[in-house]
């Protein structure tokens, strides 16, 4: 029938499509607040102790480096000391190639004494924007 009443599925169609133009912009418009939040944000890396154990080199703290911010840190220096009271005991370093925003990686120090028996602090010591 052509001119007169629009029939059901031609109706339901534009509903359809009118609900889709909908999600689209809804989405856009959720990608754009988000990229202007992150993007303004620096690398935040949060460090944490997974797991100490002893390995066959002496002992192995797998740790694991969160990105909270919104750029990826690149070449992150991470640094573990022991310390015995004031006195420090080792020092030990690793290096992550890539955290990008938002996101973790894991790795590992490696420390001659148990770690257990010492206060660790973890710290990020730098990175570089790729």
């Amino acid at each position: 029938m052509t001119g007169g009443v629009p029939s059901a599925a031609s109706l339901a169609e534009k509903m359809a499509a009118g609900f889709g133009a909908l999600l689209f912009a809804g989405t856009l418009a959720f990608l754009g607040y988000k990229e202007q939040t992150l993007s303004s944000s620096p690398p935040d890396v949060v460090l944490h102790v997974e797991h100490i154990q002893r390995v066959h080199s002496g002992f192995l703290v797998t740790i694991r480096a969160a990105n909270q911010g919104g750029h990826t840190a690149a070449g992150l220096l991470v640094s573990g000391v022991l310390k015995d009271g004031d006195t420090v005991v080792e020092q030990r370093h690793a290096h992550f190639q890539y955290v990008p925003a938002e996101s973790e990686r894991r790795g590992g120090l490696y420390f001659m004494r148990d770690p257990r028996h010492f206060t660790l602090s973890l710290r990020p010591e730098g990175f570089e924007r790729p």
